[in-house]
């Protein structure tokens, strides 16, 4: 008997989205289409980070394809999602990719490929290391935003910042945030400062004031800051990657600040910082939350990606 099957190949690069929610809606796609599946299975591809796979087996169906592409296309992604429909008895395959409404097929493979380099996501990352990272310490924030009108309203103002770094435009800048964070945390906020408890954490205005990149991907805004090259992190090596490592004042403000992104997202935020002379030492240092703690691990120089498995 004939058989076909479905392949996706999809990126997710927010760790929020485990594989079992996409394989759950990638279902409900055929469902819809009244189109019956079997076999699902898959998962991250150990060979390239941030990349997955997901395998069935079905009848071929254009609805069900389009409906699963239409869902992966809303991911946070690093790529183009595509499938890849093998028909068992005759040997060969179809390629889909959705572009805007439509479903496009190609028969050959390198010309899918073609069809995914030319409409890959923009290298954000390598844009800001290339415009602002040369004889500067650099800070390179991820934020999660998944409520629409706060992301867009903390997007126009950082953007309006960078466009024109007034006293103005940071005087709405801070506005905001100090506003949405008492609002939504009740902390006692004086951006980049806060109060937490009975605790103070002290940010530095000046390092708020470094804002110069706003760049905003699906549900994600990328914020760069571009240091002196004095500013640096101290860290007690025995404890790197603990959340109290940090021992040095700018470190310990740039936390604050990275605290109170996270405030503004209440969902994720991930940092990269980079001493102005991170090639010769061959450091630089990971922000990321690990349960209600926000830890800081240096590591080796990999690459100019800012999220590496």
């Amino acid at each position: 008997m004939a058989e076909t099957y479905h392949h996706y190949t999809y990126s997710c690069i927010d760790d929020e989205i485990k594989f079992e929610k996409v394989a759950k809606e990638i279902s409900k796609a055929y469902k819809r289409a009244k189109v019956e599946l079997s076999e699902l299975a898959g998962g991250e591809n150990k060979s390239k980070a941030g990349f997955f796979t997901i395998s069935l087996k079905a009848d071929p169906n254009k609805d069900a394809i389009r409906g699963a592409l239409s869902y992966l296309s809303k991911l946070p992604s690093i790529s183009v999602p595509y499938a890849r429909i093998e028909f068992d008895h005759a040997n060969e395959a179809l390629y889909y990719v959705k572009s805007d409404k439509e479903l496009i097929v190609y028969n050959d493979e390198l010309e899918l490929q073609v069809h995914l380099e030319s409409n890959a996501p923009p290298a954000i990352e390598p844009s800001f290391y290339e415009k602002f990272g040369n004889n500067h310490s650099t800070l390179l924030v991820r934020v999660t935003i998944p409520n629409k009108k706060v992301m867009s309203a903390f997007h126009s103002a950082c953007l309006s910042y960078t466009r024109e770094k007034s006293d103005q435009n940071y005087a709405s800048l801070k506005t905001f945030v100090d506003t949405h964070i008492n609002k939504s945390m009740g902390w006692e906020t004086d951006f980049p400062s806060y109060t937490y408890g009975s605790e103070r954490f002290l940010g530095n205005p000046d390092f708020a004031r470094s804002l110069v990149f706003c760049e905003a991907h699906s549900n994600f805004l990328f914020l760069g800051y571009s240091f002196d090259t004095t500013v640096h992190i101290d860290i007690n090596q025995e404890d790197n990657g603990s959340p109290f490592c940090i021992r040095n004042m700018s470190g310990k403000q740039l936390s604050a600040m990275i605290d109170i992104l996270w405030a503004i997202s209440q969902r994720g935020v991930k940092a990269k910082f980079r001493m102005a002379d991170y090639k010769n030492s061959n450091v630089e240092g990971y922000f990321s939350f690990n349960s209600d703690y926000l830890i800081y691990k240096e590591t080796p120089v990999s690459n100019d990606m800012l999220w590496p498995s």
